[in-house]
């Protein structure tokens, strides 16, 4: 067995030994009461067929009908959620390590285990929302799209609709995931049966959600309705941060939607607006942090300042492959460009609409495969060493 597997075996017994002590067995979370509403009123089939369902599709129905499913399978129970969870945290580690096969081993095997050891990944793993299903349906659509247009891969026409069908699923999961949609094309565009195929993969399962909207609600929009909250809460004149508030505040006169109080405060108050926007971004680039009541206060101190560290640390990484890729053309050999790019697609859609953390936390696994190479290519700088071959 190589090296490199060897390492990552070990990587993954590390990283699932800490995902199953982290797991507390009650499932909470952010907006754990409505998703969990959700999965009961889902097991009843009529449901489906309810204008009202998913509080009419103000909420993405990808992640509870997921969950939905799970829970009906173990008869009520959220265990087997909680225990995906965790394998899908074990699975984006050994996709990262695949997504950098032309790397070194000690470069490939160190970013597995960053990943692993991440707060944002530790966080997902045991939080029960949608953001490890997100991030897992992100990575590995990401994934397949780079091995296709390496030329290398059997089977490709049927993986490539896998990887469309697995983008779509995200997109139900989370609408902001659409913002990658091109780039993936753009990563197939020398082949135009390539990009058929992905794009009929990523329109399959909204296409469905969407015939199904069509014909309960009159609307064939298959994504969540909720952009003007997230707008009106993320831009008005009661937040502080851009982040999550008691309760959305009114609207004011002479606005017809959320979004038009929205546009109507950053237009008539610019100075607050772009402060908010600041803010926001800031938010998005602090860390997650667990908190663990069984644990000395001591130890959940460490952690939080672990998590501060970590993050600190991989976002000034990345920042600086960023800023390098302007002036130099391989700053990281080999380069790795072509992971930074949906990150910060991702990190941009984000800005104009209500800020949390946990916002940014599916996409940071590739976030860490830029940051970790880096590391690598700057210490052989300050050695004076060539870039690896």
């Amino acid at each position: 067995m190589s090296q490199g597997r060897i390492g990552l075996i070990v990587v993954l017994v590390t990283q699932g030994i800490l995902g199953a002590l982290l797991t507390i067995g009650v499932f909470t979370g952010p907006d754990a009461t409505s998703y969990m509403t959700f999965v009961f009123d889902g097991q009843d089939p009529n449901y489906w067929l309810d204008p009202k369902a998913y509080e009419g599709n103000f909420f993405p129905m990808g992640y509870p009908a997921f969950l939905t499913a799970t829970v009906a399978l173990m008869g009520g129970s959220t265990l087997l959620y909680e225990a995906l969870s965790v394998l899908m945290g074990l699975a984006v580690t050994a996709l990262i390590f695949a997504m950098m096969r032309e790397h070194s081993v000690h470069v490939r095997v160190s970013t597995a285990a960053a990943v692993a050891l991440c707060p944002s990944v530790l966080w997902m793993m045991q939080n029960n929302g949608y953001e490890m299903l997100l991030s897992v349906l992100i990575v590995a659509s990401f994934f397949l799209i780079l091995r296709i247009r390496s030329g290398t891969v059997k089977y490709w026409r049927t993986l490539t609709v896998f990887a469309g069908v697995m983008l779509g699923g995200a997109a139900l999961v989370q609408s902001k995931v659409l913002v990658l949609l091109p780039i993936f094309l753009l990563l197939l565009r020398h082949s135009r049966v390539r990009v058929v195929l992905a794009v009929s993969g990523a329109l399959a399962l909204p296409g469905i959600w969407g015939l199904r909207n069509l014909f309960v609600t009159g609307n064939p929009y298959p994504f969540s309705s909720n952009a003007g909250m997230g707008l009106w809460l993320g831009n008005n004149p009661v937040t502080i941060d851009g982040g999550v508030v008691a309760s959305a505040p009114a609207t004011p006169p002479g606005t017809n939607s959320l979004a038009d109080a929205a546009l109507q405060f950053v237009v008539s108050q610019p100075e607050a607006a772009f402060t908010l926007l600041g803010r926001r971004i800031a938010r998005l680039l602090s860390p997650t942090y667990l908190y663990r009541d069984s644990l000395l206060p001591e130890l959940n101190v460490a952690l939080h300042w672990y998590a501060i560290g970590f993050v600190s640390l991989g976002v000034f990484l990345f920042a600086a492959f960023s800023f390098g890729r302007l002036w130099i053309r391989y700053p990281v050999f080999p380069d790795v460009t072509v992971l930074a790019i949906p990150v910060l697609a991702f990190f941009a859609v984000h800005f104009p609409f209500q800020s949390e953390p946990r916002y940014m936390t599916p996409i940071v696994p590739l976030a860490v495969a830029v940051a970790v190479p880096t590391t690598f290519a700057l210490v052989r700088k300050m050695r004076g060493l060539a870039p690896i071959d």
